[in-house]
């Protein structure tokens, strides 16, 4: 997180950059997914919501759109 506020009485929360590729374009793009490939991204995904559960933070809208594949 970099910063919060509002601008113009619209709330805003500005994230650092990502470099990667949402995981609903890869899905568009290489179709369905091998099991090897679901497990690894579930397990990631399931270490970052209880490290952000941990932090008190509760992600409201998890979907594919918000899941950034990056290469490493």
């Amino acid at each position: 997180l970099i910063a919060t506020g509002k601008y113009r009485k619209t709330p805003f929360i500005a994230m650092e950059f990502v470099d990667g590729e949402s995981l609903d374009r890869v899905l568009h793009r290489r179709g369905r997914l091998g099991w090897e490939d679901v497990v690894s991204y579930g397990k990631q995904l399931c270490e970052a919501l209880q490290h952000a559960h941990d932090e008190g933070i509760i992600h409201r809208d998890l979907k594919p759109s918000n899941l950034m594949i990056t290469r490493d």
